[in-house]
């Protein structure tokens, strides 16, 4: 496999930075990153470059769960009245305020020309094996007078100055436009095929289950996730069927006045949330199964999950990911069940381990 090339190369994916002051709202945070398609951004002082931390979605849906004390609401009433005084919060609340859980954990690595994507992929994103893999690396400049390369400053909380953040969809989006370069052989392999890949548990959510407490969900293990799959439990079809995908960044773009569609079953709420879905993969990916979102002919709804049977090439799940910019893909059985689910993450250390 070939993952190397100058980091130039791959810039071009890189978002340039949001800016927003810390005294915005959340929900106006929210609207940001629903019109950048995007899930975090740096925080800037009022008037200047100095990065003071970073937010991201699932930081204010921590908060708004509790705003909305969901854990201890589990009655209908309660749990509406909770979530009418956390619409309340949204509008108020100052994104400054926000409990942010991952502050400053995008300022993992300073990024140069000389940085190949592979080096890139291990050192930043999966930190060596060291840490938690982080999904989104911010590119930033020296602070005046540091011109030596590390991170010192960065880790020590100093002000720096955020120019760019390129995140693991941009990474796979830049396989996928290079492949089969960036992936040689491995591209044609089935994804069943692939030792350790799309072998974590599926996390999923009945259909009906409220969209407050689906999201909650994603919160109460000792290993929290950004997604769950939305199975099938009512219907002609076969239970436990695939439907849709729940995750952090269906809260993008809510305003105030939308919160109490969290009150709704799961499914009814994501199909308020999304525009119609982007045009299903062709070529490779189609011929082997893999569907994209409007494939789906259960429920038109814009969340509905990639999905793909065990069979498919990894270089098929990859085009169908990166036309989507979906951040995972389920494997299914036959009767539409998932068996798996394929991260960005696993990705990019399958690429890493077989570089």
């Amino acid at each position: 496999m070939v993952v190397c090339g100058a980091w130039g190369v791959a810039r071009s994916d890189a978002r340039r930075r949001p800016t927003f002051p810390r005294r915005c709202s959340s929900s106006q945070v929210l609207r940001l990153f629903a019109s950048r398609d995007i899930l975090s951004a740096p925080v800037f002082a009022a008037g200047t470059d100095a990065c003071r931390g970073f937010v991201g979605v699932d930081d204010i849906l921590r908060a708004l769960l509790a705003w909305a004390a969901i854990a201890s609401g589990p009655s209908p009433a309660a749990r509406a009245e909770g979530l009418r005084r956390a619409g309340a919060r949204l509008h108020a609340e100052r994104v400054r305020d926000i409990p942010r859980r991952n502050d400053g954990a995008l300022l993992r690595a300073r990024v140069d020309g000389s940085m190949s994507l592979l080096e890139l992929v291990r050192s930043s994103f999966l930190r060596d094996g060291a840490a938690p893999p982080v999904h989104r690396v911010a590119v930033y400049d020296a602070p005046d007078g540091d011109d030596d390369g590390d991170d010192d400053d960065a880790a020590a909380g100093a002000p720096v100055r955020v120019t760019a953040v390129v995140s693991q969809s941009d990474v796979v989006a830049y396989i996928a436009r290079h492949a089969p370069a960036a992936l040689g052989a491995l591209a044609s392999i089935p994804v069943g095929d692939i030792e350790g890949l799309a072998s974590s548990p599926v996390a999923s959510v009945p259909q009906g289950m409220p969209a407050a407490l689906a999201l909650a969900s994603l919160f109460q293990s000792d290993c929290p996730v950004s997604a769950a799959a939305v199975v099938a439990t009512e219907g002609d079809g076969p239970h436990g069927a695939l439907l849709a995908d729940v995750s952090v960044s269906d809260l993008r773009g809510l305003t105030p006045g939308d919160v109490g569609a969290l009150a709704a079953p799961v499914l009814d709420f994501l199909a308020t949330r999304h525009p119609p879905p982007p045009r299903s993969p062709t070529g490779a990916a189609s011929a082997w199964g893999v569907k994209a979102p409007d494939t789906e002919r259960r429920r038109d709804v814009g969340a509905a999950a990639v999905r793909f049977p065990p069979g498919a090439p990894l270089g098929a799940v990859i085009a169908a990911l990166a036309a989507t910019r979906r951040h995972r893909a389920y494997i299914i059985d036959g009767d539409g069940r998932p068996d798996g689910i394929l991260t960005l993450t696993d990705l990019l250390k399958l690429i890493a381990r077989e570089a």
